[in-house]
């Protein structure tokens, strides 16, 4: 589901040891997992940081968030690392998002 909005401020790429090493603080992940995805602690990783998270008033689910990109014209998506997005697509999203239940 698509939950919460948040800017992206940086993005990080560097080997997982010194990515873990310069994040741990934030909690996260821990070590386990990140050295599970990385497979060597010398493998390169991307940290993302992001402000200004808002929650969503109304999450949106895979079928939603699917059928919506797709009249962007865009293919189905998994959202596993950042995706740069028009301001049409963002703006349906958001509004979907923050829309309030009845």
């Amino acid at each position: 589901m698509l939950r919460a909005c948040s800017s992206l401020t940086a993005v990080q790429i560097g080997p997982a040891k010194d990515l873990f090493r310069r994040f741990r603080r934030l909690g996260v992940y821990d070590w386990k997992e990140v050295k599970k995805t990385a497979h060597s602690v010398t493998d390169h990783l991307m940290a993302i940081e992001c402000t200004d998270t808002e929650l969503l008033t109304t999450p949106l689910g895979w079928m939603r968030l699917q059928a919506t990109l797709k009249q962007h014209n865009r293919q189905k998506q998994t959202f596993q690392s950042p995706l740069r997005i028009s301001d049409a697509l963002f703006f349906d999203l958001y509004t979907a998002g923050t829309a309030h239940r009845k």
